[in-house]
């Protein structure tokens, strides 16, 4: 008896299994077929007992073998139904019922058969691998820009879904920026902080902090949006693509804590937007946790300015009855160009002279003389007088190569060469580095990593770089990369470094009125 119900323990899990693992749409068509056939199974069974059935003559053994055989697959048809009914449903279960459980033995589990054993292992084995393909990861980016080319490097055809690219078990969206902001004072509804006065001052929130969705236009939008998201049930991992740096650190923690996430968080830290560069850095995603430095930083930088602007404006505009913006930055950066001016108003020039004597393929010149009869004087001596040369210094000197470009150094060489402000400058660089054609440009580092060394020899190498950006004569015979190596002095971001995808063909026709 015990063998007879282990077999058919086995081919009940057989067909469970069976059920389980077919598709969905296969599975609803299987039940409505089980259902109808029956329907028709009882319909003959209730034929076979029929007046009309009877009178027609036959054997009353043969009526009776098709009546119990039209019943028992209308029974067995129906069991069917009901179980592709709850196969239907199995995936919704959090824990799916352990069926072998249903047939215990003496021994406890280790009696069970082997052909139940088994059925059990594939059923397990089965949700398991249905739910690794159910999981996704959710990827945020800082851009639109930046979202589209992650889910293009990672992905061979992305789907542009309502705010998000999707793309097997990747949905990428992207953020606009700091979507979420400091409240205001005046948003701090029990404290008496909405009417301007000395006697409220200071204006301090310390241990009792607030956040808002930013005002800006789209804003709530897309942080309703990105919500959404974070929610679904398949969503098992959030990745932060937000920028490589503390901002973009601040970003997406703030989307992620304000909404009250507690999903796994990974960290995608990349510079370029170049495909290899964003899968390279996929395969080396760190837990999110590790840049929580990052993240402190960005928190201290934001309330400092909340607390200096906020409390200084007020005061100075109280106490000289004028609206006056004060803040961390603006006001020194204002302080700064404000004693320039002054100096440039205030400056008088004072004249000087300089003896030049040419000696034939070579000049002597002299110091700066602050008087012009000095200066003349040595200029009558020279012209009639002779030289000796009295002594000679030999000594060799090695001038280090220029270092790469940091944001800062490139606006300067911009500004003094061709007269671009700072802003045009960083604008020009964000669309290239949109284009993937240049690497990050907020960064404040002039050297690069031994990872970036490869590319950098690969870009000097390249002739094609070479026509239409830098001269032939600006290329040193053996140029050496390895001395703008310091992993030291890269905190984040590398310098300034155009892609494998810079050709001047792909910059043809574009002008700087493209980058504002």
């Amino acid at each position: 008896m015990e063998s007879f119900l282990s077999m058919l323990a086995g081919w009940f899990m057989g067909l469970w299994t069976w059920l389980v693992e077919l598709n969905g749409m296969l599975q609803v068509v299987l039940v409505l077929l089980c259902v109808v056939a029956s329907g028709v199974c009882a319909i003959i069974g209730k034929r076979m007992g029929s007046p009309m059935i009877v009178e027609s003559g036959g054997q009353t053994w043969s009526r009776t073998l098709v009546t119990a055989i039209a019943w028992i697959a209308g029974v067995i048809l129906m069991l069917i139904a009901v179980l592709a009914i709850a196969a239907v449903f199995a995936p919704l279960l959090a824990s799916p019922p352990d069926l072998g459980d249903a047939f215990p033995s003496r021994a406890g589990r280790e009696g069970i058969p082997a052909p139940v054993l088994a059925c059990r292992t594939r059923i397990k084995e089965s949700q398991k691998r249905k739910e690794r393909e159910r999981r996704m990861k959710l990827v945020i980016a800082e851009k639109k820009s930046v979202a589209t080319a992650i889910a293009q490097a990672l992905c061979a055809a992305p789907v542009q879904r309502d705010g998000c690219y999707e793309c097997g078990q990747l949905l990428v969206t992207w953020a606009q920026g700091h979507l979420i902001d400091l409240a205001m004072p005046e948003d701090y509804k029990d404290r008496d902080w909405r009417k301007w006065s000395l006697d409220t001052l200071p204006v301090d929130p310390s241990g009792h902090w607030r956040w808002k969705i930013s005002e800006e236009r789209g804003a709530g939008s897309r942080y309703r949006q990105i919500v959404r998201l974070i929610r679904r049930t398949d969503v098992d991992c959030l990745v932060n693509a937000c920028d490589p740096d503390r901002e973009g650190e601040a970003i997406f923690r703030r989307i992620a804590d304000m909404e009250g996430s507690h999903k796994p968080e990974l960290r995608l830290w990349v510079a370029s937007l170049e495909a290899e560069a964003i899968q390279a850095a996929w395969r080396a995603m760190k837990p999110e946790s590790e840049y929580q430095g990052l993240a402190w930083s960005a928190e201290i930088r934001s309330k400092a300015d909340w607390l200096i602007g906020m409390n200084a404006s007020r005061a100075y505009s109280l106490l000289c009855n004028a609206r006056f913006s004060v803040g961390r930055v603006q006001t020194p950066t204002l302080a700064m160009i404000a004693e320039r001016d002054r100096q440039i108003r205030n400056h008088k020039p004072v004249p000087f002279w300089t003896v030049i004597a040419d000696m034939g393929g070579w000049r002597l010149s002299s110091e700066r003389i602050d008087s012009k009869d000095a200066a003349m004087l040595l200029c009558g001596q020279a012209e009639h007088g002779r030289f000796r040369i009295m002594s000679v210094n030999r000594r060799r000197v090695n001038d280090r190569p220029p270092r790469l470009y940091d944001l800062t150094g490139l606006q300067k060489d911009m500004s003094r060469m061709y007269g671009m402000t700072a802003a045009r400058t960083l604008a020009a660089l964000q669309h290239l580095y949109e284009l993937k054609l240049a690497t990050y440009p907020r960064t404040d580092s002039r050297y690069i990593t031994h990872d970036d060394l490869e590319t950098l020899t690969a870009l000097l190498e390249s002739g094609r770089l070479a026509q239409g950006f830098v001269t032939r004569e600006g290329i040193p015979g053996h140029p050496r990369p390895e001395l703008a190596v310091n992993d030291a002095k890269v905190a984040g971001h590398t310098a300034i470094l155009p892609t494998m995808q810079l050709d001047a063909g792909k910059l043809e026709g574009w002008t700087m009125t493209n980058a504002r």
